[in-house]
């Protein structure tokens, strides 16, 4: 009786931990535009931007996307960390990248039009406070003409280019590794996904 009565005591401190925290947390356009991602921003920008973003708070090996599920969302980390996992078979499972304050993960989401399954997870690896901007909430401020969705669309779309020119230094280094055989396999490999990638796709045609 005695330790139900303390565990619920722990538990209340907890969340009276957080209440107390969230109350006292709070992001202004002055410190959004201190994040790497919004810094082209003014701070009267960063308070139109504020207007469609929400905080979320998450506790240790909490998932904060999960792999598989669609992209409906950036996230940008305020506080704690964030590894980013991806499933290699049903008993296994490798880290690709751990990420802390100011970093954000799934920027192709706010770009890309259609909606995709997100690639891999994000678990939480301590508390952590995410800062959260839904890809409708945004489209609508790109179909209103804000000057505020464009210049974190450029944001995006230069954070993008700078990790896949990063993918590709990695992959050279790993073609000239190998032999001449998987050298060709792979390079046969890239050149069709190339072709993929840049084929412009078929407009849906509109009855009239």
């Amino acid at each position: 009786m005695g330790f139900c009565i303390i565990s619920s005591r722990i538990r209340c401190n907890d969340k009276y931990k957080e209440e107390k925290m969230a109350k006292t947390f709070r992001l202004t356009g002055e410190k959004l535009i201190e994040i790497p991602i919004f810094n082209n921003l003014n701070v009267y920008e960063g308070e139109v931007l504020l207007d469609i973003t929400s905080t979320k708070v998450f506790k240790e090996n909490d998932v904060v996307i999960k792999e598989g599920s669609p992209g409906d969302a950036l996230f940008i980390i305020l506080e704690g960390v964030v590894d980013i996992v991806k499933k290699i078979d049903d008993n296994r499972f490798k880290t690709l990248a751990r990420f802390g304050p100011d970093h954000a993960f799934g920027e192709g989401t706010l770009i890309n039009r259609e909606t995709s399954l997100r690639s891999a997870s994000g678990i939480a690896r301590s508390r952590t406070r995410v800062l959260t901007i839904y890809k409708d909430d945004f489209h609508r401020l790109l179909d209103f003409g804000s000057i505020v969705a464009y210049k974190v669309t450029l944001n995006l779309a230069r954070i993008l280019a700078e990790r896949q020119a990063a993918v590709d230094r990695e992959l050279i280094e790993i073609i000239n590794k190998v032999d001449d055989k998987s050298k060709t396999i792979i390079q046969e490999f890239m050149h069709k996904k190339l072709e993929l990638n840049t084929k412009p796709k078929k407009r849906k045609s509109t009855s009239s």
